[in-house]
């Protein structure tokens, strides 16, 4: 295991698992403990080859952990005793969703888009999230035929269909209920009929949202309702 006292005092270790952990001197999470919210940024700013991303739970821990041994470190007596505390190493699980491994990013060069590490169809959610970037920009020369690519059906080198959905600029899911195009904003309406009909849960359509980029979030649906409930006089019966 590299000993980042002698290049970086912080790096992200792989395990053979595909699991990753973060790597670093008590010195260097000492450091840590003057921030507040830049926590998670400084750390990607002495990262190389990764990126840490900005969840709850790994701010949480990396400022606990700070200031524990901040803490620690204030009772000890003596240089060589601190000297000796600074150089020892901790290391922190990291989840999948708090990880982007910058190695495995696609790069486009004059042959086309070129992939030397996971699949995409095995790769997180991030990484296909940076994979549909990539796609949105090659996207332009298509347009410049008059046509807008709405999807990419693959087909994966076990016989798998992989769809890839690239959303266009001007008819994206992303975009508050307000600002929608009225083709989507329909598209929600419709949405929204089939789950009062169906008596589908608020908290049962989030799930599936989650699950399925393709529908409308729940907070168009939420957004749609209100509109609606907004153009009637609604009274609760006797």
């Amino acid at each position: 295991m590299e000993d980042p006292t002698v290049s970086n005092r912080v790096y992200v270790a792989k395990i053979q698992d595909n699991s990753y952990k973060l790597v670093c001197t008590y010195k260097y999470l000492r450091s840590l403990n003057s921030l507040v919210n830049e926590t998670i940024d400084q750390v990607n700013n002495d990262l190389q080859g990764y990126k840490l991303i900005n969840t709850e739970r790994l701010t949480i821990r990396l400022q606990c952990e700070s200031r524990r041994l901040s803490s620690q470190y204030k009772k000890l007596k003596g240089g060589r005793n601190k000297t000796k505390f600074d150089t020892r190493l901790i290391q922190m699980e990291l989840h999948e969703q708090e990880i982007e491994d910058m190695t495995l990013i696609p790069e486009a060069n004059s042959e086309g888009l070129i992939n030397n590490g996971l699949r995409v169809d095995n790769s997180s959610k991030s990484h296909k999230q940076r994979v549909l970037k990539k796609l949105e920009e090659s996207s332009g020369k298509a347009q410049s035929y008059g046509v807008i690519p709405k999807k990419v059906v693959c087909e994966t080198l076990d016989y798998k269909l992989c769809t890839i959905h690239v959303d266009s600029h001007d008819n994206t899911p992303r975009k508050c209920y307000d600002d929608m195009t009225s083709y989507n904003r329909e598209s929600v309406k419709d949405v929204l009929n089939l789950c009062d009909s169906f008596m589908v849960s608020d908290a049962a359509y989030h799930e599936l949202a989650m699950r399925y980029s393709d529908l409308p979030r729940k907070s168009h649906i939420a957004s749609c309702r209100q509109e609606l409930n907004s153009a009637y006089n609604i009274h609760r019966s006797p």
